[in-house]
């Protein structure tokens, strides 16, 4: 059943869309532990995994020489467990920027030796390893300071909405993510756990196919969202752009057409909530119940809306965090 449905607002490019769930942030510290974990994980029948270790835990097998190599080899490594256990692996590694977050790097060339010491010395690591790119970990009020480079912005892509700590409670950086994005970075939203014994969090990925090519510019591309739920899925779109990209829009008032799709075999949505900048809550649909929804509305946009966000409630809490819809506007001589 479905709620407020119009098929004349249909955005009828998400019928053509899959969803795909998994974990983006697999922590190991042994690569000889790592079939065990995945024979873990598999029994949450996942779409794909990331398998991630701290760059810490490479750099004394890299000499100058062999960087690129052992990239290659862990490549090679990945390819191998996909075979294997008929699902898609990619791989990341984390450098720590304390005291505002540790990052992940993806689809990197080389390995960033030690911690970041200095942005300048991230971004030169960034423009030398032209394919990578990178997305927050655990981020800490501190990120809120950091400096918007040109590089950055480009390189700098996703933020984590939940993960554990470790006490292996879930730590919420949601209000970091909404104070990002008013800053005006422009990243999406993914979520990780590392415990099979607690409430976990997953990213969703929005694509046509779940390849570890495709993974990875899916969220490279914010084509993602946070949720709790392992078969949940969630699309939005605002004038048929969808989330993670930029509506261009002149200065004139605009009239906005959301159209958002969530559905859910096993909870019941509540309540959907469209967020925007200083994390106001334009639209909140209550009291709907039900298992699957299309919903279509629209919305006169104010100056102060840069961003959208679409939240998914059940009766135990969020069940989902979508990535943003960007709004730019454009000059008019």
């Amino acid at each position: 059943m479905d709620t407020n449905f119009n098929e004349t607002f249909l955005d009828k490019n998400s019928a053509s869309y899959n969803y795909y769930i998994g974990i983006p942030n697999m922590e190991t510290n042994n690569v000889s532990d790592i079939e065990n974990s995945i024979k873990m994980y598999k029994k949450l029948n996942l779409d794909y995994l990331s398998i991630n270790i701290f760059n810490f835990y490479l750099h004394s097998f890299i000499s100058r020489d062999m960087n690129r190599d052992l990239i290659e080899l862990i490549n090679k490594f990945i390819s191998g467990l996909s075979r294997k256990y008929k699902i898609t692996f990619i791989f990341s590694y984390s450098i720590s920027a304390n005291p505002i977050a540790y990052f992940d790097c993806w689809n990197s060339q080389f390995i960033y030796k030690g911690d970041v010491k200095s942005i300048k010395q991230l971004s030169e690591y960034l423009l030398t390893d032209r394919s990578s790119f990178i997305t927050v970990k655990k981020p800490h009020r501190g990120i809120l300071s950091l400096l918007q480079t040109k590089i950055l912005q480009k390189k700098l892509c996703s933020v984590e909405i939940c993960n554990l700590n470790s006490d292996c409670n879930i730590t919420d950086f949601e209000n970091i993510y909404y104070n990002l994005l008013d800053k005006g970075w422009v990243i999406g939203a993914i979520s990780s756990y590392n415990s099979l014994n607690s409430k976990g969090w997953y990213t969703g990925i929005i694509s046509r196919h779940c390849y570890s090519e495709i993974i990875l510019d899916s969220i490279r591309n914010k084509s993602t969202y946070s949720t709790s739920v392992p078969d949940l899925k969630l699309y939005f779109s605002i004038n048929f752009t969808p989330m993670g990209k930029t509506l261009e829009l002149d200065n004139h008032p605009s009239i906005l057409s959301f159209y958002i799709f969530t559905e859910s075999e096993h909870k019941i949505i509540s309540s959907i909530e469209i967020i925007s900048n200083q994390q106001k809550i334009i639209k909140r649909i209550n009291m709907i119940y039900l298992n699957r929804i299309h919903y279509i509305f629209k919305y006169r946009m104010t100056e102060n809306n840069t961003w959208f966000v679409i939240r998914v409630i059940g009766k135990d809490g969020v069940l989902a965090i979508s990535s943003p819809i960007f709004i730019n506007r454009k000059s008019i001589d």
